[in-house]
């Protein structure tokens, strides 16, 4: 249902984010939202995905650091 990554350090809101893309390359995500609590938590919804792969896409910026950038994937296996 979400996806989300916790970073050492607080982000600035309006640089980070996480993109969500099915094995298609079409974005699936939804937009990204930072928890205001402790500000170094980034959560994006997703729709209901069918079985198959998953790339996440990341861009994070500290607010006392250089940009930090990454990619994972993963797999959602049939019923």
């Amino acid at each position: 249902k979400e996806v989300w990554i916790r970073f050492d350090q607080r982000l600035n809101k309006e640089f980070s984010v996480i993109i969500v893309k099915d094995a298609s390359g079409e974005r699936i995500s939804g937009r990204t939202e930072l928890d205001m609590q402790t500000r170094n938590t980034l959560t994006v919804e997703l729709p209901a995905v069918a079985p198959g792969e998953y790339h996440v896409y990341w861009n994070a910026i500290s607010w006392d650091g250089p940009p930090n950038k990454g990619d994972y994937v993963f797999h959602v296996a049939p019923p």
